[in-house]
């Protein structure tokens, strides 16, 4: 099985994780997934620096503003769908487990007021 496989290569997995703290593994593999989009912020900083090696008015510049403001957008929008997913899973762990079961039906969908997020059809 695919957890098989994993836990026989769990050694290169922690090398890839850039961090010297052990995880369990699902966990570890959930920050792997999410490194490069953790690093959005970094690539258009990069993108910002290397655009000061061309003149202003150049093509080149222009295109590596744009470019770094394209990934800067996307770090905000993903940063923000990841917020609402870790709302999404805090409210199915705290809701009563009898009645998760029905919610989770493709064809039930629960619409939920908070503080946060308003009411929307």
């Amino acid at each position: 099985t695919c957890r098989d496989f994993l836990g026989k290569n769990q050694a290169l997995l922690q090398d890839l994780s850039d961090t010297n703290e052990i995880y369990p593994l699902m966990e570890m593999l959930n920050g792997l997934f999410f490194l490069p989009i953790r690093r959005l912020h970094n690539y258009a900083r990069v993108l910002l620096k290397l655009a000061t090696c061309f003149e202003v008015t150049s093509p080149e510049y222009q295109s590596l503003q744009d470019s770094s403001s394209s990934y800067e957008s996307l770090a905000v929008h993903l940063s923000r769908k990841r917020k609402d997913a870790e709302y999404t899973l805090g409210f199915w762990k705290t809701f009563p487990g009898k009645m998760t079961d029905s919610l989770r039906k493709p064809e039930r969908r629960l619409i939920c007021e908070s503080s946060n997020r308003g009411l929307s059809l």
